[in-house]
């Protein structure tokens, strides 16, 4: 019977008048596709060895590593069956011939759309390495919000260059059922507003900049105010230099913004935000019922 765990197999008895004979030294370790036997000389105790290993013992009993409560035989037996083993084998590198797939009336076999073959273009994925992670939510919505600000960057496009406010709708006119109110962005929903590098950059990212900066005392920064290029790095959590990142000190603000559909006089249509501050309450909590107070 196969012992516990980690034991050795029974061995054979050996004759009445066989005499013992030592475990040989253990030879170098064989090849990865070589089996492995558990090997007994003239009934002494088994010893693990490679096939190659225990050629040199051809006559010796042994039964396999993995299957120690196998029948015992001689090693040459083994090694009969491994050459016979290897001669059908492909040569290394080769593949036996695929099975062909039954025919699905024209469809694509599981897992197609490019072929079904699973062989990905040459420089899928270049750029890889290079690659930082961005988390965009979906396009604001017409409507009427209360946000607060959970990030921003500015982006270096192929086509255009353009600032990237992520926000969290807090409050919406969101109405499910209303034509209009319905495709509102729901509350709770995480929502990218882009504001592209053209000539209307500075002005819009002035008003942001206005309206992030929150309410003090119960007042807010006037439209005339003065806002520095510095505030306009930091806002998108920058430093002077425009390459070293920074700390936002922007993020967590709460502001009321309106999207509108509008047309540009190209012809153009996009989605127009305008952004005020928005109070909040002694815990810090958003005070919707005066979201529009400075509007």
């Amino acid at each position: 019977m196969f012992g516990k765990f980690g034991s050795s197999p029974a061995a054979p008895q050996p004759p009445s008048n066989a005499a013992p004979t030592p475990p040989p030294p253990a030879p170098p370790q064989a090849p990865l596709n070589e089996p492995k036997l558990w090997v007994s000389q003239n009934g002494g105790t088994p010893v693990v060895m490679s096939l190659s290993q225990a050629a040199a013992f051809p006559t010796a009993q042994a039964v396999p590593e993995s299957s120690p409560n196998q029948a015992w035989a001689p090693v040459s037996s083994y090694i009969a069956a491994h050459a016979a083993a290897s001669a059908s084998r492909p040569s290394f590198g080769g593949a036996p011939a695929a099975p062909r797939p039954p025919a699905h009336n024209g469809a694509p076999a599981f897992g197609g759309g490019g072929g079904g073959n699973g062989i990905a273009p040459a420089g899928l994925f270049n750029g890889l390495a290079q690659a930082s992670v961005t988390r965009h939510g979906q396009y604001i919505e017409p409507g009427d919000y209360l946000i607060k600000l959970c990030a921003s960057q500015f982006k270096v496009g192929r086509e255009k260059n353009m600032a990237i406010f992520e926000v969290e709708i807090l409050g919406s006119t969101f109405h499910e059922g209303d034509p209009e109110r319905g495709k509102c962005n729901k509350v709770g929903s995480r929502v990218s507003i882009f504001v592209n590098k053209n000539d209307s950059f500075a002005p819009n990212i002035k008003e942001i900049i206005l309206a992030v900066s929150g309410v003090e005392n119960g007042e807010c920064r006037l439209e005339t105010d003065v806002v520095t290029e510095e505030e306009g790095y930091a806002v998108v959590g920058l430093a002077m230099d425009g390459r070293t990142p920074i700390t936002n000190p922007f993020i967590g603000a709460i502001c009321y913004i309106e999207a509108r559909d509008v047309t540009t006089r190209g012809g153009n249509p996009y989605t127009r935000t305008s952004w005020w501050p928005a109070p909040k309450l002694a815990d810090g909590s958003p005070d919707f019922e005066n979201a529009t107070k400075y509007r």
